[in-house]
């Protein structure tokens, strides 16, 4: 833009990266579905899609350098609550 501002966004993504060990990331987001399209439109692969698995509504895409990416929210309260020791 020539006046300097800063062109609005077009979806606000409020997400939380979660770096795992292995080969994905986790992003967790509040909408993984328009999340998924963003990324498919700007070049990643769909490795999976949206769905509901193990709590979580999640996908996994392959970014440009050959990333994985998950990308989706827990359907249950999260991070978990610590669990008592056993006693």
């Amino acid at each position: 833009m020539t006046d300097g501002a800063t062109p609005a966004p077009t979806a606000k993504i409020a997400a939380q990266l979660c770096v795992r060990r292995g080969r994905a990331a986790a992003l967790i987001v509040d909408d993984p579905e328009s999340v998924m399209t963003r990324a498919l439109a700007a070049g990643a692969v769909e490795i999976y899609p949206v769905a509901q698995e193990h709590g979580w509504l999640l996908g996994r895409i392959a970014d440009p350098f050959g990333h994985h990416w998950e990308i989706g929210k827990p359907l249950m309260p999260w991070p978990p609550q610590s669990r008592p020791s056993p006693a």
